[in-house]
């Protein structure tokens, strides 16, 4: 493991003010829309699926040595960009107060509902945008090959750290998972 050094910070702070800006921006374009009620939807979209790019071709960040990069975009620029507090405080203020009774037509307990359908919806557009993001990086790993065949290894995801979260069939132990 290699100790964090001061370009490690540098790059992350770097990396945190850019993501926090495209977030803001998100957040007034997503305001622009009536029907659009999220905040946070295309912010924890595009962030889920930029780290999912970026921890896809980790492998070429390391062998570039390029870790302070690697670093302040997955953990500066993807964590200020997504946001977990501003979607969490979204979904209570739907439980409190929104839609309003007048828009719902008085329906009991229609503020619950919306609110899980918002849970649902926030997760099912965050994690295809993660699913994209690992598309995308396959295929621009498989369009550049590297000229090391050990590297070149590592790229193709021979390694441990860029297996698939969940793949049925043979697993890296040797083990069967259905």
């Amino acid at each position: 493991m290699q100790r964090p050094t001061i370009l490690n910070w540098l790059a992350i702070a770097l990396f945190a003010q850019l993501g926090a800006l495209l977030r803001l921006t998100l957040a007034l374009l997503a305001g622009v829309d009536d029907h659009q009620r999220s905040s946070t939807l295309y912010s924890n979209f595009l962030g889920c699926m930029i780290i999912a790019i970026v921890n896809t071709s980790k492998p070429r960040f390391d062998e570039l040595d390029l870790l302070p990069i690697f670093n302040g975009i997955s953990a500066g620029f993807c964590g200020a960009l997504t946001t977990f507090s501003s979607w969490n405080m979204e979904i209570v203020r739907w439980l409190v107060m929104w839609p309003t009774p007048s828009m719902l037509g008085m329906v009991d307990n229609i503020h619950h509902f919306s609110a899980f359908s918002a849970v649902l919806t926030e997760l099912a557009v965050s994690c295809l945008g993660f699913q994209i993001g690992h598309l995308c990086a396959e295929s621009m790993r498989e369009a550049m090959p590297s000229s090391d065949p050990q590297a070149a290894a590592v790229l193709r995801g021979d390694t441990l750290e860029s297996q698939p979260l969940m793949r049925s069939g043979p697993n890296v132990y040797g083990t069967t998972v259905a």
